[in-house]
């Protein structure tokens, strides 16, 4: 070879050399960047999945807190119900009694009124009695 060619050769694989070297130094930050990003991003995952997991424990502790507390209400209102009825039942019952008590009084006193106008009758039939026997008595 020629110098000069020569020279053009060595001057090309130098050129060749140094884009080679800086492609490989880019390979190694794109390496090097690619593998910090998969632990950046399994490490977000990692999080994501124990917030995935915190947020559902966390959603089934206020499900049983509110199925407890549906318990307790309706427990709550079950109780007033029954407490409610039972009185209802007994102001029921009361009047009821007070309701049979003032019939019986009811009754007594139109026995009362009855037997009185029984006896005023009895007595307006025997005045009345007396003097058809007296009239009867005089015509005879």
């Amino acid at each position: 070879m020629k110098p000069v060619q020569e020279r053009l050769h060595i001057d090309e694989l130098k050129r060749v050399e140094k884009q080679t070297n800086t492609l490989l130094k880019a390979w190694r930050t794109l390496n090097r960047n690619h593998r910090q990003l998969q632990e950046d991003y399994d490490k977000l995952n990692v999080r994501h999945n124990l917030t995935v997991q915190e947020h559902q424990e966390t959603l089934a502790q206020r499900a049983e807190e509110y199925r407890i507390a549906l318990e307790h209400a309706d427990t709550r209102w079950r109780n007033r119900y029954d407490e409610d009825k039972a009185a209802w039942a007994a102001e029921k019952e009361a009047l009821i009694v007070a309701h049979a008590q003032a019939l019986r009084e009811q009754a007594a006193e139109h026995q009362r009124a009855q037997e009185d106008l029984q006896a005023e009758l009895d007595d307006a039939n025997r005045r009345k009695q007396a003097m058809i026997d007296r009239i009867r008595g005089v015509e005879q």
